[in-house]
């Protein structure tokens, strides 16, 4: 959030959304986020749709963090060798 906490349950979301100004609010992705976290609560779309509805509002970007590639100290088993190469 853009005042540094975070928003951990949909009453929460819902409570930011409440408190926000007039004008704010009523802009067309708060509206829609809105819709999503009600429709969830009422068990029609899943609490998923409603955490990335009100992300995308809230401007919040999940960081991914890369794969550690495969370091030297890693030991792979050998295939084994055919017959017919022994």
């Amino acid at each position: 959030m853009p005042t540094g906490g975070l928003i951990h349950t949909p009453r929460q979301a819902a409570e930011h959304i409440m408190a926000l100004p007039k004008f704010e609010s009523h802009k067309e992705p708060w509206q829609q986020a809105m819709e999503i976290l009600i429709e969830a609560a009422e068990g029609r779309n899943p609490i998923m749709f409603a955490k990335i509805a009100v992300n995308r509002v809230v401007g919040f970007e999940p960081r991914y963090v890369p794969a550690k590639a495969a370091s030297p100290e890693m030991k792979f088993h050998h295939r084994r060798k055919l017959v017919r190469d022994r």
